[in-house]
């Protein structure tokens, strides 16, 4: 086998050094070899360190990231018992069931993880829970995981809700049964957000208790048709008007109700099963109101926005309450209003009409308290019922115009509150746009007021299209006419008018027939 030659100069000078010394140490005395070995001894060390320091590295030396980035333990401290979460680390999923009455939105977990790893929403940091949260877990090396953690309330049992909610909650379907009670008056504050899932059922607990939305807060019920949201009286009280019911001070969007069923609320001194008040704002589709003591929904200068696929039945008042004609510009035509004591829909107050407004035929009359002025568009569909309390009147004026069209099945009617000859003023005409009557009928009117004493008046510079219509019971006349107008009528009749059928105010003559 043929030898490596040494090629390192170094090593090969002092080869050249040692060896003359070396061999003479054979020959001579034996002191001269032992400083000889000596000698050689302090060259090999000295060849040695050379020779290291000779060497050269073959490549850098770099140091290895850590990639580990997973969740090693999830706990929830403060909830008693406290809770180990159960982590998937195939799926990345984090998981705890939590005792009943655990506020999920204030949870405080502490976390650990891969070491070397950061995680995001961090260790000790309060969190919402009521929907799932997303974690990500950053390796040294820079890579990332996200584990999605869901922390759901035990089912088992009842949850009981008082005093004041000033944070955002959900509440979720417990159980089969009642999932939650309100022992009180409960109030949603400052910009919070109830939110009820479908299937929810909350138990009330007496006349004063109830749900008070705060100005600036909302309460968001959303159920199903198969598990709609149900709020209802005590157990043990199954009698109209067992809970207050809910009020609203708020105008958030969010106010919303679908598939929400109102049992037994509204008091007769909470005045509704919803009360809507100044500037407050309600969403509301297909949902039911029952059972009031008093009225079901009542509003004061509120809007609702929606109001579609709704039953207010069997209140012992009004299924509707407001002080505005406007309330009714969203309402569609499926609602229903049924077994109710006083089955009107009442308008309070509502002295002055000043946006358009088309209006549907609910099955059910439109009741004013008090006159009606209308100075915008107004539209009637056909087989609606305006009927008026004692003494008052409806005027058209200014730029106001109304477009009532009935056929003959179903007529436009407009009558006394009291089947009663005289039990109101009738209709004003003094404005002069398109002004439209055509299959109307009109009756009760005649009260001698505001110089009215029929069932139509039409006064200087208002037009009338007037067709098909029966004017009848007026303690007075049925029509009354005064100063230069525009008139076109065609199969108008007259019936138990008891002054006569046509009065002319200007020359206090009475006609037979329209001029």
């Amino acid at each position: 086998m043929k030898k490596k030659s040494i090629k390192n100069p170094l090593f090969r000078g002092l080869m050249r050094l040692i060896w003359p010394y070396t061999f003479a140490a054979v020959t001579q005395k034996h002191t001269i070899m032992k400083k000889m070995l000596k000698l050689t001894a302090i060259l090999l060390v000295a060849f040695g360190g050379l020779l290291m320091t000779g060497c050269e590295k073959t490549e850098d030396e770099k140091p290895v990231l850590s990639s580990e980035k997973n969740v090693l333990i999830f706990r929830l401290p403060e909830v008693s018992p406290a809770v180990t979460a159960t982590i998937d680390h195939n799926a990345k999923t984090i998981t705890a069931l939590v005792p009943s009455g655990t506020n999920l939105s204030t949870l405080v977990p502490i976390i650990e993880t891969s070491a070397k790893s950061t995680i995001n929403p961090g260790s000790g940091v309060m969190t919402n829970f009521t929907g799932p949260v997303v974690y990500t877990i950053t390796a040294e090396d820079g890579t990332t995981n996200n584990y999605v953690a869901t922390i759901t309330v035990d089912g088992a049992g009842t949850e009981t809700l008082s005093g004041t909610m000033s944070q955002n909650r959900t509440l979720v379907n417990r159980n089969d049964g009642i999932d939650y009670i309100i022992d009180d008056m409960f109030f949603i504050d400052g910009n919070a957000l109830l939110t009820i899932e479908a299937g929810v059922k909350i138990a009330f607990t007496g006349i004063y208790t109830g749900i008070n939305v705060g100005a600036n807060a909302g309460l968001k019920m959303i159920g199903t048709a198969n598990n709609p949201v149900i709020l209802t009286g005590p157990v043990n009280n199954n009698n109209n008007g067992s809970w207050a019911g809910v009020q609203y001070q708020s105008s958030r969007a969010d106010n919303i109700m679908e598939y929400v069923k109102l049992i037994n609320a509204g008091t007769e001194t909470s005045e509704a099963a919803i009360y809507l008040h100044i500037n407050s704002k309600l969403s509301m589709r297909n949902s039911e109101i029952t059972g009031s003591a008093s009225h079901g929904i009542a509003t004061s200068d509120a809007s609702l926005t929606a109001f579609s696929g709704n039953t207010i039945k069997n209140c012992e008042s009004n299924p509707i309450l407001t002080n505005n004609l406007l309330t009714f510009k969203s309402f569609t035509p499926d609602n229903i209003f049924t077994g109710n004591t006083k089955p009107e829909l009442r308008i309070e107050w509502a002295e002055m009409l000043e946006a358009d407004l088309t209006l549907e035929n609910h099955g059910v009359p439109y009741l004013f308290s008090h006159s009606l002025v209308i100075e915008r568009n107004l539209t009637l569909k056909k087989g609606i019922v305006f009927t008026f309390e004692f003494g008052q009147h409806m005027t058209v004026r200014g730029g106001g115009k109304i477009d009532a069209r009935g056929d003959a099945l179903n007529p436009v009617k407009f009558i006394g509150a009291s089947n009663e000859a005289g039990f109101w003023s009738g209709i004003s005409i003094e404005s002069s746009r398109e002004n439209v009557l055509e299959h109307c009928i009109i009756s009760n009117g005649g009260n001698d007021s505001h110089y009215m004493k029929s069932d139509i008046a039409i006064w200087e510079g208002a037009k009338l299209n007037l067709n098909n219509t029966k004017l009848m019971k007026s303690a007075a006349y049925g029509f009354q006419y005064s100063g230069s107008f525009t008139l076109t009528h065609n199969n108008v009749s007259f019936e138990n008018c008891q002054l006569g059928n046509v009065y002319d105010y200007d020359n206090d003559v009475v006609h037979s027939n329209l001029p």
